[in-house]
């Protein structure tokens, strides 16, 4: 692979997530599935001051690489370790209105539940697909409609958790 003989090695995040290990290494990293959750989804948004989006010449390695490290990520880290650095501060938290943590709780324990069903995964969408489990225009805010939420996301979970990754974050 091309990425990975560049000076500095990497790989592609699909490439990544196809792996059985990427399962694991989300729902075992060191700052829990929601903490990594939360990381995530901020360095992918408009809300992370690094995301500057710009046209790529070709689809070469040399040009692949000039893409934030959640796209073409250093071959040694998993994505966990990937995005940890950047996890957003408490006011940054607390000023995001696309993702309170109310519905991100809502997502992490529906990624965790669907790990303990399925320990050796296989897909990481366990992880990172939970954000699908949303209804559509957002959630009500306050802890009866996250477990109501809860309850329709468990439902809902076992139409979606065979599904690869790739469905869930291009």
């Amino acid at each position: 692979d091309a990425l990975a003989k560049l000076d500095r090695p990497r790989k592609h995040y699909q490439w990544y997530y196809a792996t059985r290990a990427a399962n694991a290494d989300m729902h075992a990293c060191p700052q829990g599935v929601h903490a990594f959750l939360r990381a995530y989804y901020h360095v992918k948004s408009a809300d992370w001051a690094a995301n500057k989006p710009f046209p790529l010449k070709s689809w070469s390695a040399d040009e692949l690489a000039k893409m934030p490290t959640y796209y073409i990520m250093d071959l040694a880290r998993d994505m966990a370790a990937t995005v940890a650095p950047h996890m957003p501060s408490q006011a940054q938290i607390a000023a995001c209105r696309w993702l309170s943590e109310i519905e991100l709780g809502v997502y992490s324990a529906s990624s965790i539940r669907l790990h303990r069903r399925n320990p050796s995964g296989g897909d990481a969408g366990q992880v990172v697909g939970a954000l699908r489990l949303l209804p559509r225009g957002g959630a009500s805010t306050g802890p009866s409609s996250a477990r109501k939420a809860s309850r329709g996301a468990t439902a809902r979970t076992n139409a979606t958790a065979s599904r690869s990754f790739l469905n869930f974050t291009t």
